[in-house]
C-alpha cells in the first residue's frame, strides 16, 4: 500500500517541472506549501526556498539556492564547518515556543528583521534544516 508522501514523491518524478519538485521537498518537509521557509543541508547551504521566502529576504525568484545561510542571516550559526553543531543547533531550537528574531541581510545589503524558527528533517536519507520565517517589526531583531 503506498503512503500519501510516496504517491507525491512518484508523481513529482514524472513530471518534470521544478516547481513540482520543489513542491514535494516542502511537503515532506512538513510544511504548508504557503510557509515562508527555508531548506538548509546541514553544512548550512540553502537547497530550496518558498517563493515567500526568495520575496521576504529581497531576492529574486529561487534567488536564494546554493548560497550559504550565514551571507543571509550572519548571526544565525549555522555554517559549513560544523555541520553536526547545525542538525544539533536546529534540534535545540526547535523546542522553543518563541521564534528567534535575527537580522537577516537582503540581495542589495538591506537589513531585514525576521522571526525564525527552526526544525529538523531527514528526506531520503539527508539531514536537513527547515526554517520558517515572518517579517519582524523594524527594530525588534536582535543583531
Amino acid at each position: 500500500m503506498k503512503t500519501k508522501e510516496s504517491a507525491i514523491l512518484i508523481a513529482t518524478r514524472k513530471r518534470n517541472n521544478s516547481q513540482h519538485s520543489r513542491t514535494a521537498v516542502m511537503k515532506k518537509c512538513r510544511m504548508p506549501i504557503h510557509d515562508v521557509a527555508v531548506i538548509v543541508d546541514i553544512s548550512g547551504r540553502i537547497t530550496d526556498c518558498t517563493p515567500e521566502a526568495s520575496s521576504l529576504l529581497g531576492h529574486h525568484s529561487n534567488g536564494l539556492s546554493g548560497l550559504e545561510l550565514i551571507k543571509v542571516i550572519p548571526k544565525l550559526p549555522i555554517c559549513a564547518n560544523t555541520p553536526y553543531y547545525n542538525l544539533a543547533y536546529a534540534v535545540f531550537h526547535s523546542g522553543n515556543e518563541r521564534p528567534m528574531q535575527r537580522m537577516a541581510t537582503a540581495a542589495d545589503g538591506r537589513k531585514i528583521p525576521v522571526n525564525i524558527s527552526l526544525s529538523r528533517t531527514v528526506i531520503k536519507g539527508r539531514h536537513l534544516i527547515k526554517i520558517n520565517l515572518a517579517s519582524a517589526p523594524s527594530g525588534v531583531a536582535n543583531e
